[in-house]
């Protein structure tokens, strides 16, 4: 049962040669060496470089013949010249003898790029309390050329980092702390001349995840002129879903906008969790010219963020007079007002034609402010012509600033 072997005889045998390791590698941006070693005799080898585009048209570079060596096991190197930059080329290489030749053994690489190039950030955003997304653009668009990218993002201020590793040009992470403001820098990952990796310079973004809370965002689109000073708003809330707003005034509570007669909202159709908007319709009944409305979006996290907006209630001038009676004599005129609501004005203008004067409009003015203006009424002496046959138009102004500002004109009816 025992095995006997006979003893060791040392023999010649010729190996072809696509048996034997054939390499290339980049010097620099425009040279590369091959280098291959051979275990049989031949008369010469043929090396071809090719520009490899990663399709079956490869260009022809260059081809080199060299002069076999006479001895059975031999190594060679040939330096390849006038490459260009970051280019994808294949080598092979054919051992000849009296015009017949072996088959091609190819092997690749890649020549180094002059400069490094860095990415171009073509978006980044936040899409959610706890993830973001990010996406970028490269100038090479052979992806052999280099090793995919490698994503770092920091946390601003805070420890630790944390790195992503991508062969495709975007990128989605998520397990981040939400409210919080990320330092991002993308690179592209390159192999050095002696094979150790490199990193391309970086390009760099910021971004924010969602706090729990959404933020707010508020403008004025009109003042009504009615007896409760109307104002409408147009809003938005970002970064979070929201279920209610809230609002105030100057140097008053926050008040939750329920669809009283004060405030009512109304929300656009398609809202999302990143974007809600729509309109405020509220009602502030305040007699200065000049106020701010604060408006904030809230959830089951609380509120968010508040925004103002400063609302002059009497650019376009006071509301119009509800009433207007006149009481007509031979040359005076009494007429009597009713404003609505508690409308603040500075004083009326009141102009009137009459029948005998086509051409003729006249006009005077009263000062009066809303405030002592107890008996509403206003008489007008000393007319040329018969009132009765004069039609009587009343305006309330407003002075703000240096400019004056009308409500519409209403007649007056005879009492």
């Amino acid at each position: 049962g025992a095995t006997l072997r006979s003893p060791e005889v040392e023999v010649s045998a010729s190996v072809p040669l696509d048996s034997y390791d054939v390499s290339a590698s980049a010097i620099d941006s425009s040279k590369a060496i091959v280098s291959w070693r051979a275990s049989e005799i031949v008369e010469y080898f043929r090396v071809t470089v090719y520009r490899d585009n990663g399709k079956e048209n490869e260009r022809v570079h260059t081809v080199r013949n060299l002069e076999g060596k006479k001895e059975v096991t031999s190594k060679y190197n040939v330096v390849i010249t006038k490459l260009n930059p970051w280019t994808f080329y294949t080598a092979s290489l054919e051992g000849c003898t009296s015009g017949n030749c072996s088959d091609a053994v190819n092997t690749t690489f890649v020549t180094l790029p002059k400069n490094l190039p860095a990415p171009e950030i073509g978006w980044i955003q936040a899409w959610g309390t706890s993830s973001f997304g990010m996406g970028w653009y490269f100038p090479e668009h052979d992806q052999r050329a280099y090793d995919g990218f490698r994503v770092r993002y920091c946390p601003k201020n805070a420890e630790p980092c944390f790195v992503v590793y991508t062969k495709g040009y975007t990128v989605r992470v998520a397990g981040l702390e939400p409210g919080t403001v990320f330092a991002v820098d993308v690179r592209a990952k390159f192999r050095g001349s002696d094979g150790r990796p490199l990193l391309g310079p970086s390009a760099t973004a910021s971004f924010t995840t969602w706090s729990k809370v959404p933020r707010a965002r508020v403008w004025n689109e009109a003042n009504i002129q009615d007896s409760t000073g109307t104002s409408l708003l147009s809003w938005h809330c970002i970064n979070s879903s929201v279920e209610y707003l809230q609002y105030r005034k100057d140097h008053e509570e926050w008040k939750t906008c329920d669809a009283s007669a004060e405030c009512d909202v109304t929300v656009d159709y398609g809202r999302t969790g990143a974007f809600t908007s729509g309109n405020l319709r509220l009602t502030h009944q305040m007699l200065q010219n000049n106020f701010n409305i604060w408006v904030r979006c809230c959830n089951g996290y609380g509120c968010g963020e508040e925004a103002s907006v400063q609302i002059n209630s009497h650019i376009s001038g006071p509301p119009s007079l509800s009433a207007v009676t006149v009481v007509q004599s031979q040359h005076s005129a009494v007429l009597r007002y009713v404003p609505q609501g508690p409308s603040a004005y500075d004083g009326l203008e009141v102009t009137w034609q009459c029948d005998q004067e086509e051409n003729v409009v006249h006009h005077t003015t009263f000062s009066q402010n809303y405030y002592y203006d107890s008996r509403k009424e206003k008489t007008i002496e000393g007319l040329t012509l018969n009132a009765q046959h004069c039609e009587f138009f009343v305006s309330l102004y407003v002075d703000v600033g240096e400019k004056r500002y009308y409500s519409l004109p209403v007649q007056a009816t005879p009492a």
